[in-house]
């Protein structure tokens, strides 16, 4: 009898698995385990589930326990020997293909995927290029940039779907260098040649052309149908592909293909709906990574543009997992962007953001500055362009002694709002603490011409010149480096005219006072003494 509770788990797996949500339907799978570990049914829809994930080991593990419960049931065969098959272990799955195949010769699935495994064990070549080896090749700076070629990559998924083409493809050297890279040494010339000197050259033969392989009626009707692609003419288009599909129904391909063109329309849930059916059909005849990855990245266009961005970012990274594509990693990277953005945008609310703003006002008065700092931080995240929020951030980080932070606020301050004179006082406080008196000296100084009566820029820029006249003759170690680090004395210092100045200055000072009546030299030399760099009268 039939466990009410496992059954319940399992209906609700099923529901998860149809929907695509193969994570969610491996939980309730696991519960109805749980509440009934010995019905092999639960074990192969978890398997399936498993191998939807492309987590063949587990779906193996699955796959297996449901054979061992029961022997006689054909479907666990046709999932164990998926699992193996995609985790290249042929010689393995063509023996649980023939398992089954006692049990219903005339399984048309059990018979495809026999004779896929034992094209692969019957042609070892074929064998080199999956799983480890296929990620060495794309990762080793020999044979990457392969990939990137479409004509390679075709010759590849060939060979993937029929191991006999391997002697065909073993002519381009390419695939040579590959078969060096997997097996560790150099392939791109026979030893013997390497070693033997130069021969006198003698006229070659003008090479033969290779017979153009026949196109088939369906890739016929495909290229018409891109054509047509092309052109817009995308209701043709769709008629071309679908008879190349009555010819190779099991090729999803052309289903991709339709796919592209409903995207190119607009009609985003019809381009999901075939991508969706692209992958369903690509796991059932057990399509190569490529043109299930082309589905997965094209479903992800089109749940972008319906704005389901979780959706499409992780419809992309699905498509990663099948197959590395320097396009559709740019495709994830300005998916993922733009959900910050909007996650960003929908965040901010100018009236949350006060709220947040007069909290921090409290925490400050009351001398919680590290509070005070979190809530403008929120006040700042719900309101990102409000300068206050800023400048009163700045405030705080001047009293827990983080002048950095308060620099980098009192500039955004003033970034949005040039005229807010409470920032520029900020900054220059900021800048005192770290002893670049002459960027205080800048701040208070724009702060006085926007407003002369100011008292924080006034008091500032009375303690900056005090600093100044104050540091006394032995030079302060720490405050030079700063300033010796800073781009703008830098270029003060760079500029032959103030070098001129400068030798001038030491050599006869008395007669070079007359310097001090050119704006831009007085104002460089107050820099340079503000900053430490040099000492005068």
């Amino acid at each position: 009898m039939s466990n009410p509770t496992a059954q319940a788990f399992k209906e609700k797996g099923n529901k998860a698995f149809q929907e695509k949500n193969y994570q969610e339907a491996i939980e309730h799978f696991t519960k109805a385990i749980e509440a009934d570990p010995n019905d092999h049914v639960f074990y192969s829809n978890r398997s399936a589930c498993y191998a939807s994930l492309q987590n063949y080991e587990s779906a193996l593990q699955d796959a297996h326990k449901c054979v061992e419960l029961k022997p006689d049931w054909v479907r666990g065969y046709t999932r164990k020997g998926l699992a193996e098959y995609y985790l290249g272990k042929y010689s393995e799955a063509a023996e649980t293909y023939k398992k089954g195949l006692e049990l219903d010769p005339e399984n048309a699935q059990l018979k495809e995927g026999l004779e896929k495994a034992q094209s692969h064990l019957q042609n070892p070549f074929a064998q080199m290029f999956t799983g480890e080896n296929l990620t060495k090749l794309m990762t080793n700076p020999k044979t990457s940039g392969f990939f990137q070629q479409q004509d390679f990559v075709n010759m590849l998924n060939m060979v993937q779907q029929n191991p006999q083409m391997a002697q065909m493809v073993m002519q381009d050297q390419r695939f040579m260098t590959c078969m060096g890279v997997i097996l560790g040494f150099d392939m791109e010339a026979p030893p013997e040649e390497q070693k033997q000197p130069p021969k006198e050259e003698t006229p070659k033969e003008t090479p033969k052309e290779a017979p153009k392989k026949e196109l088939s009626e369906a890739e016929k009707l495909k290229n018409q149908g891109n054509e047509c692609y092309k052109k817009k003419k995308y209701d043709e288009a769709i008629q071309y592909y679908d008879k190349a599909l009555e010819l190779e129904p099991n090729d999803i391909l052309y289903i991709n293909n339709k796919a592209a063109v409903y995207l190119a329309k607009k009609d985003f849930d019809k381009c999901i709906e075939l991508c969706n059916e692209a992958l369903t059909k690509g796991r059932e005849v057990m399509a190569d990574f490529g043109k299930i990855a082309k589905a997965y990245s094209r479903k992800g266009l089109a749940l972008a543009e319906k704005g389901l961005l979780e959706e499409a970012i992780q419809a992309t990274k699905d498509s990663l997992m099948e197959y590395s594509d320097d396009k559709v990693k740019f495709q994830l990277k300005n998916l993922e962007k733009l959900k910050r953005k909007k996650d960003e945008e929908a965040y901010v609310n100018p009236e949350i953001a006060e709220q947040h703003n007069t909290s921090a006002n409290e925490f400050f008065k009351s001398g919680k500055f590290k509070d005070a700092i979190n809530e403008y931080t929120e006040a700042i995240k719900r309101n990102p362009k409000n300068p206050k929020y800023y400048s009163n951030r700045a405030a705080a980080y001047i009293k827990v002694m983080e002048p950095a932070h308060a620099c980098e606020d009192s500039a955004k301050a003033i970034e949005f709002d040039p005229n807010f004179v409470r920032a520029y006082g900020r900054k220059g406080n900021a800048h005192m603490i770290m002893k670049e008196y002459h960027k205080a000296m800048d701040s208070f100084s724009e702060g006085l011409k926007l407003d002369p009566e100011n008292a924080e820029c006034k008091d500032g820029y009375a303690r900056v010149m005090n600093a100044i006249s104050s540091s006394g003759d032995q030079p302060d170690e720490e405050r030079l480096k700063q300033a010796m680090a800073d781009p703008e004395i830098q270029n003060i210092l760079r500029d032959p005219q103030i070098q001129q100045v400068l030798k001038d200055l030491q050599e006869n000072p008395q007669q070079s006072q007359g310097y001090l009546t050119d704006p831009k030299i007085r104002n460089a030399l107050n820099k340079l003494m503000a900053a430490g760099v040099v000492k005068m009268g």
